[in-house]
């Protein structure tokens, strides 16, 4: 039986995680956006280093794979209490 502290954390957690898959899905879409604006503007956008890809998309795929950490640490934290 689940105390009231635990509802709390879990409907803390359920909505993190909805937030979480928000963010994520806003992010590519911003990716997705660059990708073509950058491909039809500029074909010569500023690369980053060691990278195919242009500066903006990589710092977007950065925060991206941050989103994607938290996440899994949301998804963790709520099996935890669940289990």
């Amino acid at each position: 039986m689940l105390f009231l502290k635990d509802r709390k954390l879990i409907a803390t957690a359920e909505q993190m995680l909805s937030e979480s898959k928000m963010k994520m899905e806003v992010i590519r879409m911003q990716i997705l956006q660059l990708k073509t604006s950058s491909a039809v503007t500029s074909p010569e956008a500023p690369k980053s280093p060691g990278s195919s890809l242009p500066i903006g998309i990589k710092c977007l795929q950065i925060y991206l794979s941050v989103a994607l950490y938290n996440l899994v640490k949301v998804v963790t934290l709520l099996l935890c209490i669940t289990w």
